[in-house]
């Protein structure tokens, strides 16, 4: 487990911001884009807030960024229950993204075979051969459940092999979803997952221990580049806990 410990969830943040930064510039130098995948809940929004100020704004390649979602509720984008709206509002409104790098998932349309015209963008996204098919980097966070995206103990999603987008089941008041496979976030170059707070320590703490429960979805998160890398805040992970280093913002 690659598990990097911090002070406080401002520091999880601000280290997720700039490894985000520093894929980005990676991925333009070597391939001319860089595809980002974000996803919902409040550990991420700290992270969308720290690149949306001024020295993120203005180093990173945003011009040749895309920006695509890892799951979206069933709800209109101006939804407060839409993972976009959240984004939109902590980040994408507030940095020099254009419009048409935007990539998101239709919540309005889930009804309506969102999830294959998803895919379909996706495959039209990945299909350079120079980027082999792969998302950059995937920001997930962790539900008290074992959750991530929105693959949830014992969906029928876990176990796809083939499909890059799929509806999924979640709870209240978000029943109906769209969701990213696991084959889809496994092949991606780099994913980093947010854990913060108290609520997340048993799930933290028993994965870093190496006892983790094979009903958390988020334990078949391994893509194929190594890690996942997880950034994690003190009362998540506390010291002595765990095998990962303390780090430093």
């Amino acid at each position: 487990m690659d598990l990097h410990r911090l002070e406080s969830p401002e520091a999880v943040a601000e280290h997720a911001a700039a490894l985000v930064a520093e894929a980005a510039r990676a991925a333009v130098a070597a391939r001319g884009c860089f595809i980002l995948a974000l996803s919902g809940g409040d550990t991420p929004r700290l992270t969308y807030s720290r690149l949306a100020q001024r020295d993120y704004r203005e180093q990173l390649p945003w011009r040749d960024t895309v920006v695509i979602w890892s799951d979206e509720r069933c709800v209109p984008p101006d939804d407060e229950g839409s993972n976009y709206r959240m984004a939109a509002e902590a980040l994408l409104n507030r940095v020099p993204l254009p419009a048409d790098n935007i990539l998101r998932i239709r919540g309005e349309d889930c009804a309506l075979a969102e999830d294959l015209r998803y895919e379909r963008a996706l495959h039209r996204l990945l299909q350079n051969p120079l980027q082999e098919g792969r998302i950059d980097f995937v920001l997930l966070g962790v539900g008290t459940d074992g959750h991530t995206a929105s693959l949830f103990p014992n969906s029928v999603a876990l176990a796809e092999r083939y499909r890059w987008v799929l509806p999924a089941v979640g709870p209240e008041p978000y029943p109906h979803r769209i969701t990213l496979t696991l084959p889809a976030i496994n092949a991606a170059r780099r994913v980093v997952v947010l854990a913060t707070g108290a609520k997340k320590a048993p799930i933290v703490q028993a994965i870093a221990r190496g006892e983790a429960d094979e009903k958390w979805p988020i334990v078949f998160v391994r893509p194929r580049g190594g890690g996942p890398t997880w950034l994690v805040d003190r009362e998540a992970c506390p010291a002595g806990e765990g095998s990962g280093p303390d780090a430093t913002p």
